[in-house]
């Protein structure tokens, strides 16, 4: 079961949160490809879509946290490179017919998209309004 984006979510930063509200519509359609039972082609090409959209969203909030000098930026990367790293792992083992995308798999990239815009990117939210970010 997908968690819709709400404005539980919101960061503060409208381009950020919009970012946000994607990678829920992607990781969404990842579940309802597996749901419905698509092909694995679709499946691979949505999986390939969170992860290239995942490293677009990454880059484009470290790049405000540089430009802003967010004292929790080396950290904040660090999370995002372990989830990239992740959805790429998971990517690659589907395309090689090493792993099945499965509930397991997408209860771990929900759980951690949830926690990291809940916690970890709320955190990064005043500090970025606050140096005039919108």
């Amino acid at each position: 079961m997908v968690v819709k984006w709400n404005d539980s979510y919101k960061v503060g930063v409208p381009s950020l949160d919009a970012q946000h509200k994607k990678l829920f519509v992607l990781l969404g359609e990842v579940v309802n490809s597996i749901r419905d039972k698509k092909s694995g082609e679709l499946k691979s090409k949505l999986l390939g879509e969170l992860f290239d959209y995942t490293a677009t969203h990454f880059s484009a909030e470290e790049k405000l946290m540089l430009e802003t000098g967010y004292p929790g930026y080396e950290e904040h990367k660090k999370k995002h490179k372990e989830l990239a790293l992740k959805v790429k792992k998971y990517w690659k083992n589907f395309n090689a017919g090493a792993v099945i995308l499965n509930s397991e798999i997408i209860d771990c990239l929900l759980d951690w998209l949830k926690f990291h815009i809940a916690e970890t990117d709320k955190e990064y939210g005043p500090y970025l309004t606050g140096k005039g970010i919108k």
